[in-house]
């Protein structure tokens, strides 16, 4: 027996495991898979022995694939083979079926599945259904997935003009072949199905699947580094703290509010989930511990809720893709497995505690705000901690990370907001990470706060100033109030070029223009500088809103006019005699010249 790579390569990481005996080892199963709750006699192909058949009865627990170990005298496959589940009926393919006019009829609208062999080189296989206006769907052709040597092309046709619609080869980085289609009118089509290359025999199984596209939704934690599904996949609870992480929000076919329900606590711990409106692409998830809490571990379920107006009920759950096995090309995924549940623990406690004080003043569009962050340390405790923010609302910016070194137990958490940024008042927390001297991290959340969006209270417009170099300007500037306020507010110019400058100016809820002094020094350069901006700083309950205006505003600075000549007096000089010149002799032809010469002169 000899064992090797494909391409001739290996290394210690090429691990393999080989099975040797007299056990049944079938490679594909025919049918790939059937109705939940249906009994049906499956046929295993590949096998030394030959083929053998087994009755078998697929759950009806919700399952969408069974993992059959198929036994013959008293012998087990080492590895299953793989039966999808799904809960509409399945059409078997009829021989003849190789053109649109022979397609296997199912005579029935979709949902539907579609079993068949392509049984020889050149086999071509095809199925007529019936589809609604406004149906969509998923088509999705399973070969690999079901160990099937099988590499499908699918192409779906419309039977009124035998015209095609459209087709796929490869989907989600395999082979198998995925078609998402909303059908246009109440008509019968037909899919086509065949090999890549044209290639078939008996072991060229295929199911192809017709899945409505529902509204789908799910949570998950986001990978902390490259390609890393593990790493902070769960959650340490310190006993008497809080830790914290964000989860993703992904979509499908949907939008709408979501809410979040945590069930399987361990005792003695809260959880806590703001609701996630339409716009939302991640939420926040805050664990609390008791002091007195037990030390324990738990599989945690999440329950996603949308109720819409006609009291429809649609449910999503916590998913965690973890990918297993990579490889080339491009680092790709070949083998992974999916969770249901978060793991958490209830652990030891941390030497600190994070305190998030909530913010004095709103946030508005196009304005900026500083969260002010407390470290709480235990005496003993005075290491570094870095600060995170878990989710920001849709529109809200900020800094990847704030750290508080261990003298320090004050840090500041810059946020800004651009001009889409969701209206309202939105749940927002941060998350501390110390590295503990054994190795590992500590981790502790604060409590969630409330930050409040609003409209801003005022715009500007610069008017682009010219300026000699040396000299005084004013810089006008266009106000827009835009929601009133009590008291001065402060603005301040920004962005000017080297050696010019100006001083804040104060305006108040009347004001509709304001100018700037500009003094401008000779070594100024002399050009336009563009992308001037002004900081509006409006009072509020004793505090101040800082606002961006003005953006993208001008100043050109120009050179001085050129100095103008003194006039010079200039004495005439006297003309010199000029000398006659010689008159030149004429010069002599040809034929005088030789008249002298033989002249002997």
């Amino acid at each position: 027996i000899e064992v090797r790579e494909s391409s001739y390569r290996g290394g210690n990481n090429f691990h393999y495991r080989l099975h040797i005996g007299s056990f049944p080892r079938p490679l594909v199963v025919f049918p790939a898979g059937r109705q939940a709750g249906k009994s049906l006699s499956f046929e295993f192909i590949g096998d030394p022995k030959g083929k053998f058949k087994k009755t078998l009865t697929l759950p009806d627990d919700g399952s969408t694939s069974l993992a059959f170990h198929a036994d013959e005298n008293g012998s087990t496959s080492p590895s299953p083979n793989r039966i999808l589940i799904n809960s509409f009926p399945s059409i078997s393919e009829q021989e003849p079926n190789h053109s649109i006019s022979e397609a296997t009829n199912a005579n029935a609208y979709l949902p539907l599945a579609f079993d068949g062999v392509i049984e020889k080189d050149g086999d071509v296989d095809n199925f007529r259904f019936k589809a609604k206006k406004g149906d969509r769907f998923y088509i999705k052709a399973h070969a690999r997935s079901v160990a099937s040597p099988l590499d499908p092309v699918i192409s779906l046709y419309q039977v009124e003009g035998n015209t095609r619609i459209r087709g796929n080869d490869d989907a989600n980085n395999g082979p198998d072949s995925l078609i998402t289609q909303t059908f246009n009118k109440d008509a019968e089509y037909v899919i086509r199905i065949s090999d890549h290359l044209g290639k078939g025999s008996p072991k060229h199984v295929y199911r192809i699947e017709t899945i409505r596209l529902e509204p789908e939704f799910s949570a998950s934690i986001p990978m902390y580094g490259n390609r890393d599904s593990q790493s902070r996949q769960m959650l340490p609870i310190p006993r008497g703290n809080r830790v914290a992480t964000s989860l993703t929000l992904t979509k499908k076919n949907f939008t709408g509010d979501l809410e979040f329900f945590v069930k399987n606590l361990p005792p003695g711990v809260t959880a806590e989930i703001p609701k996630a409106p339409s716009n939302f692409t991640s939420v926040p998830l805050l664990l609390k511990a008791d002091g007195n809490a037990s030390l324990c571990d738990r599989l945690l379920d999440l329950d996603i809720i949308h109720v819409d107006k006609n009291d429809n009920r649609i449910e999503g759950d916590f998913r965690h893709q973890v990918e297993l096995v990579y490889g080339p090309p491009n680092n790709r995924s070949y083998y992974d497995a999916t969770m249901d549940r978060l793991a958490v623990a209830v652990v030891e406690p941390v030497p600190f505690r994070i305190k998030l004080h909530p913010p004095s003043t709103p946030i508005v569009k196009g304005g900026s705000l500083n969260l002010k962050v407390e470290v709480i340390r235990d005496a003993n405790f005075t290491g570094d901690v870095t600060v995170k923010i878990l989710t920001r609302p849709p529109g809200i910016g900020a800094r990847g990370s704030v750290k508080i070194a261990g003298k320090d137990t004050i840090g500041y958490y810059s946020l800004t907001a651009n001009g889409s940024s969701a209206l309202g008042t939105w749940d927002i927390g941060v998350q501390g990470e110390a590295a503990d001297k054994l190795g590992g991290s500590f981790l502790a959340a604060s409590e969630f706060v409330g930050l409040k969006v609003e409209e801003p209270y005022v715009s500007l417009k610069i008017n682009m100033p010219a300026i000699q170099r040396g000299e005084d300007g004013q810089m006008l500037c266009n106000v827009s109030i835009r929601r009133p306020f009590e008291g001065k507010a402060k603005l301040e110019l920004r962005g000017l070029p080297p050696f010019s400058s100006t001083e804040p100016i104060e305006f108040d809820a009347n004001s509709s223009e304001v100018q700037f002094p500009i003094k401008v020094e000779d070594k100024a350069r002399a050009g336009i500088t563009k992308n001037l901006f002004c900081f509006a700083k409006v009072p509020f309950n004793g505090k101040l809103i800082t606002h961006t205006v003005g953006q993208g505003g001008q100043i050109r600075l120009d050179n001085p006019p050129p100095k103008p000549k003194a006039p010079q007096t200039v004495t005439a000089a006297k003309p010199k005699p000029t000398a006659k010149a010689a008159p030149k002799e004429k010069p002599l032809s040809r034929l005088e010249q030789l008249r002298l010469a033989a002249q002997g002169k």
